[in-house]
């Protein structure tokens, strides 16, 4: 995400027309959920938009961000010892299966 400056800090008002029904569902969420009915709108809308934007299948960058990107992507990984743990352990259904094609011999 970007950098917002101390202007965008400052809370915005939005004003929005809404049917009675998406009303009263979204009031019912928010007071499930324990919160305000501006914030279950702010956490929906914002869940949504960043869903829109991950789900976009090509991206546009600037050459310096398409630099970052691929040299981001070039460089090694660093060793993760309980990834290399997990890819090495045999998965449950797998042990079973075995055990199962064992006593049957």
């Amino acid at each position: 995400m970007h950098t917002r400056s101390n202007d965008s800090l400052k809370e915005k008002s939005i004003s929005l027309r809404i049917d009675q029904d998406s009303l009263d569902l979204i009031s019912f969420a928010a007071k499930e959920k324990g919160i305000s009915r501006s914030a279950y709108m702010i956490q929906a809308t914002r869940r949504m938009a960043e869903k829109a934007l991950l789900d976009q299948s090509n991206y546009f960058l600037d050459e310096k961000h398409w630099n970052d990107f691929n040299r981001i992507l070039e460089s090694p990984l660093a060793e993760n010892k309980k990834l290399k743990k997990l890819m090495d352990t045999s998965a449950p259904w797998d042990k079973k299966n075995n055990d199962l094609q064992q006593s049957s011999s």
